[in-house]
């Protein structure tokens, strides 16, 4: 096949993403829309480079299949987060980080609560409208300019979404790169852990000595327990232990969606044994929880299997989208002339994070980094006797956990709208978010590997 050709058409069908997805954001639509156009341009392209409809058709449900537990875990996070809200799980939790987690140094504080929160939910988003919403009202009575403790929440938040076994992320990149989540979750360590100590040193530093909780009222931390003491009897055993049990699970290294399931019933159990009704708990897991007094719905409320419906769609389409790029040979294409032929290890593993990272800035979602980057060099880096766990640590450190950074990205507009203050204002205290792709390239730089020269790979895809 010509690759002027390939390219013209593969051009094409990432102006019709950029398109769609600009005008997505413009308009205030799913992002859905936004790659449902760069689909259409994909079609396009594979019309004129005469591709087999029928081959074709069979490429995109075989990538689709891939993704399907991806899908089906996503729809489990969906319904767990508001059985844990409305049972009294996430404010126990909530209420347990406050007594226990929170400090003088209420930078610091933010960060580390934040972590723990979004290690369990596994969404940055989830911890933001929760945990983050606590520590901004904590913060402005105290003093902290609203950028400083927006970065340090966005820290902790999205160093869960790239490191939680209960990340939708996390979870993607183990399907594209034929990986086990939990042994994904532990290479992730490598650089994670060094990042998660900078960034604890740093938000110590700040908090100490730049913008110390002056006018700290810890009135407004005991206002925030009596609510959530007034609507939950909060009993640590009872009402922690879906959470307890899905910790259990995964340390076990059960699957994913095993542990969810679990803590899913379980929750039920704990509700149905405090007098709350089974039809408003599985209202709750289908639609979301909606808290019944104002200054509660300020604190926790959404979620629901119906609210994972577009993630889901987004997910499917950025696959159709992928494979349709892959099998047209558009894909090689637009990404040869950015990442070459790499020969050398450390060629892979730098060039694995560039493209990670330029697709998420053009795609303004972490879902087409998972897929493309995976799908582009698992092979590669099994080829040259590297393990893929560690192609996926790499996305992880490049295309995901920067997602809050990017002013146009789903993520970044998301934080801006929820915590109230700009993108650029906030970028410089998001510490874990930058510092960790640094991390990354340091890493991979010190790193030595003895090469193993193998066969050339065949994907299980194929």
């Amino acid at each position: 096949m010509n690759k002027q050709l390939e390219l013209r058409y593969g051009l094409l069908a990432v102006g019709a993403l950029v398109t769609g997805v600009a005008l997505a954001l413009f308009i205030d639509l799913s992002m859905a829309y936004g790659i449902g156009l760069g689909v259409v341009g994909a079609v396009m392209g594979a019309l004129q480079l005469r591709s087999d409809p029928r081959l074709l058709v069979q490429t995109i449900l075989r990538d689709l299949k891939r993704v399907l537990p991806v899908l089906f875990t996503m729809t489990l996070i969906g319904m767990l987060v508001p059985i844990w809200m409305h049972t009294g799980t996430l404010a126990s939790l909530m209420h347990f980080g406050l007594e226990y987690l929170l400090f003088d140094n209420l930078l610091l504080a933010a960060f580390v609560f934040c972590t723990f929160i979004s290690m369990l939910l596994g969404t940055g988003i989830g911890t933001l409208s929760t945990a983050g919403l606590v520590f901004m009202g904590i913060g402005a009575l105290a003093g902290i300019p609203p950028a400083a403790m927006t970065g340090a929440i966005l820290s902790g938040a999205y160093l869960g979404d790239r490191s939680s076994p209960m990340s939708s992320s996390a979870l993607l990149i183990a399907a594209m790169t034929e990986t086990n989540l939990m042994d994904n979750v532990k290479e992730m360590m490598r650089t994670g852990l060094p990042a998660f100590v900078l960034t604890c040193l740093a938000f110590f530093a700040l908090g100490s000595y730049v913008y110390p909780a002056v006018g700290f009222d810890p009135v407004a931390v005991d206002s925030t327990k009596d609510l959530l003491s007034s609507k939950w009897t909060l009993s640590p055993w009872t009402y922690l232990s879906p959470a307890i049990l899905l910790l259990v699970v995964v340390g076990l290294r059960k699957p994913i969606w095993m542990a969810m399931g679990g803590s899913i019933l379980v929750s039920f159990l704990v509700g149905w044994s405090s007098g709350l009704s089974p039809f408003d708990m599985v209202q709750s897991t289908i639609t979301g929880y909606s808290a019944p007094q104002a200054d509660m719905a300020s604190l926790m409320g959404g979620s629901g299997a119906l609210s994972m419906l577009t993630v889901n769609i987004v997910i499917s389409l950025s696959a159709i989208l992928n494979s349709i790029l892959k099998s047209t040979g558009m894909l090689s294409a637009l990404v040869d002339p950015l990442v070459g032929r790499p020969t050398t290890s450390r060629q892979l593993f730098w060039r694995s994070g560039l493209l990670s990272f330029v697709v998420t800035l053009v795609a303004c979602n972490q879902s087409m980094a998972a897929l493309v980057s995976g799908d582009r060099f698992k092979d590669l880096f099994r080829d040259k006797g590297l393990p893929a766990n560690y192609l996926a640590r790499m996305i992880a450190d490049t295309g995901i956990v920067v997602v809050a950074l990017i002013p146009w990205n789903v993520n970044g507009l998301v934080a801006s709208a929820i915590m109230g203050v700009p993108t650029v204002t906030y970028l410089p205290f998001t510490i874990f978010c930058w510092l960790t792709p640094l991390v990354a390239l340091v890493f991979t730089g010190l790193w030595r590997h003895p090469l193993t020269k193998v066969a050339p790979s065949v994907s299980k895809s194929s």
